[in-house]
């Protein structure tokens, strides 16, 4: 086993690219599994088999990186797979957030979805890359122009392999928070000792052969 503690920490483009690389050659000619520890998402992306997030010496959100940016809208996830800026304040009703479910959404889900739900749908902004599977992930945000029911926006890209939430991104995030608090709130007398999840964290990535 190979550990990489911050390889890349404050080195410009060209030669994070070359330490990345020599780091999978040294896996696959070696066959050795590399630990690396990093605060750059870009380079887990990039990189990565498989994500852990570490909280106070604990791992408490771990899986391949596929699974965590497709499967929950966890700060680790969002972290991952980021929008970029530009999102919409909360007060827009017609304003949605999605994120990828599966690795073969179509790409033309935009054009479908509008011409199904006959409205225009405006792309405000959005991340799709083509992550470690081999297959795409995702987060766009849209505001829908016509007036219609949150379970016929749902459904229509719930089909398509896309969770929608309705509202901008930290209206989004907020419900997810809520979401996760009720959670934990049932689970507390399991595990009382739990970390905060809400504070910063770091991530340990491990990519093996």
């Amino acid at each position: 086993m190979l550990l990489a503690d911050e390889p890349t920490s404050g080195l410009d483009p060209q030669t994070t690219s070359s330490i990345l690389k020599l780091l999978a050659e040294l896996r696959d000619e070696l066959r050795v599994a590399v630990v690396l520890i990093t605060h750059e998402m870009d380079v887990v992306r990039s990189v990565a088999d498989s994500v852990a997030r570490l909280h106070e010496g604990k791992i408490i959100e771990r899986g391949s990186v596929a699974e965590v940016v497709r499967s929950s809208d966890s700060e680790l996830a969002r972290a991952l797979l980021p929008l970029p800026p530009g999102a919409p304040h909360a007060d827009d009703a017609g304003v949605w957030q999605l994120r990828y479910q599966r690795p073969d959404v179509d790409p033309a889900w935009l054009t479908s979805i509008a011409r199904e739900l006959d409205t225009e749908i405006s792309v405000l902004a959005g991340l799709i890359e083509t992550i470690d599977d081999g297959g795409a992930a995702g987060r766009v945000t849209v505001r829908i122009e016509r007036s219609l029911t949150a379970a016929e926006v749902r459904a229509a890209f719930a089909a398509r392999g896309i969770d929608a939430a309705q509202g901008s991104v930290g209206a989004a995030q907020a419900g997810v928070e809520a979401e996760r608090g009720a959670s934990a709130g049932a689970d507390a007398g399991a595990d009382e000792s739990g970390p905060d999840a809400s504070e910063p964290h770091g991530a340990l990535v491990r990519s093996a052969a």
